[in-house]
């Protein structure tokens, strides 16, 4: 818990995260376990919609349909996605889709100036008006675009 204080982001994902496949077939294997300790098992899919890296592989989310439509009883699956219809269809079918609406901006400047530090006033600004209302787009660190008129 100490370290998760001193350091409370996550970085970038890392093993499994990156091979969507594999973390589904993973989540499938343990979806079949005993709960050790009380009576439900949660599995939390993030940002569901890089099961789908690209048009045509959908290799991972096809994976996870099977668990979606017949779940054990002693589990719940719950899927979070930016942009809901970047899943397939067949997978926003079997869910029940529930939207958080957007933090406040003085919500966002106070986690930028808290947690990622930032003091200035311009890089602030813009930090919370491209994070649209989600504190992991404010992680992102904007690059302005090059000027290409000579």
């Amino acid at each position: 818990m100490a370290v998760r204080r001193e350091q409370p982001l996550y970085g970038p994902p890392a093993g499994l995260a990156s091979h969507p496949i594999a973390a589904v077939r993973l989540l499938l294997k343990r979806l079949v376990l005993t709960p050790a300790m009380g009576t439900r098992k949660v599995f939390i899919v993030g940002d569901a919609e890089r099961l789908i890296p690209q048009v045509g592989t959908e290799v991972a989310a096809n994976a996870l349909l099977k668990a979606l439509e017949e779940p054990p009883a002693d589990s719940v699956i719950i899927i979070t996605a930016a942009e809901a219809n970047a899943l397939l269809p067949t997978i926003l079918s079997r869910v029940v889709l529930v939207r958080v609406a957007r933090i406040a901006d003085s919500a966002v400047t106070a986690f930028a100036q808290q947690t990622l530090g930032i003091r200035d006033k311009a890089e602030l600004a813009q930090r919370v008006t491209a994070a649209e209302g989600a504190l992991a787009s404010s992680l992102q660190r904007q690059h302005p675009v090059p000027d290409n008129r000579g």
